[in-house]
């Protein structure tokens, strides 16, 4: 592919591998956002390195410069790329606002996390109880769309929500109005948290196991093991993020 530099100068550049999908809907900027952060999640490029330009992006994608300049932004509120002016968008540590943010609100997450099991362990009974056929379709089909989404490699925002999603639909099916609604609000109240608990290496894919020992006991109406099936795997994504964020903290200590 030929480009010009700011002078007008032609250059000669190496043209980029295709590695993006083409997009036809209508949410666009979402979804060049979710492939580009998927794409920089899995390595294919790794911190340091240079994204596409726009140009190729736009081609890539299928969409206009706008959604792909919107997207970039995204990413570059998000810490995980820098957007230098007349050189390109280039990759950032992913780790490096998690740690920032971590440095303030790592007590807040733990105790976000035992309210939200304390509460999350009663949805559970409750749905076992309750038994709505329609609801506990809706459960299996979210758990069924986020063993997709691991299976796919999709981004870590995607993890996220269908993550949220997923308990939330349990919240639901408890039949309490008060229990979903004192989901959405701990799951609302910093935000931030819910993508660091898909963060440790291999915990969207434990998580995912975890899910379905919860979905098997709501479904075979065991209120008892649906509760200790949630029990046992919010301790374990507390679990997983105390490590993390030592390993991050460590890791931050060793680099002074």
């Amino acid at each position: 592919m030929i480009d010009s530099d700011a002078h007008g100068t032609k250059l000669l550049e190496t043209p980029t591998p295709r590695v993006f999908t083409s997009i036809d809907n209508t949410q666009r900027t979402q979804l060049v956002r979710e492939q580009l952060e998927a794409a920089i999640t899995r390595g294919t490029f790794p911190a340091g390195a240079r994204l596409p330009s726009e140009r190729e992006l736009v081609e890539q994608f299928g969409v206009s410069r706008v959604s792909v300049r919107e997207a970039l932004r995204s990413l570059e509120a998000l810490g995980m790329i820098e957007i230098q002016r007349g050189r390109g968008s280039f990759v950032t540590s992913e780790l490096a606002p998690v740690k920032k943010w971590l440095s303030v609100h790592s007590e807040e997450v733990v105790d976000l996390l035992k309210v939200r099991g304390a509460v999350e362990r009663l949805a559970a009974e409750e749905a076992a109880r309750r038994q709505n056929r329609e609801s506990l379709a809706r459960l299996e089909a979210v758990h069924a769309d986020f063993v997709a989404a691991i299976d796919a490699h999709a981004s870590l925002g995607r993890l996220v929500d269908l993550d949220v999603k997923f308990h939330e639909t349990l919240a639901d099916s408890s039949g309490s109005p008060l229990v979903g609604e004192l989901t959405r609000q701990l799951n609302a109240h910093l935000a931030e948290a819910r993508r660091l608990t898909m963060m440790p290496p291999g915990r969207p894919l434990q998580s995912a196991r975890e899910h379905a020992n919860i979905v098997r006991a709501v479904l075979a109406a065991d209120a008892p093991a649906a509760s200790r099936a949630m029990r046992k795997h919010v301790q374990a994504v507390e679990d997983a993020v105390v490590r993390f964020s030592k390993e991050l903290s460590d890791a931050a200590a060793d680099s002074v």
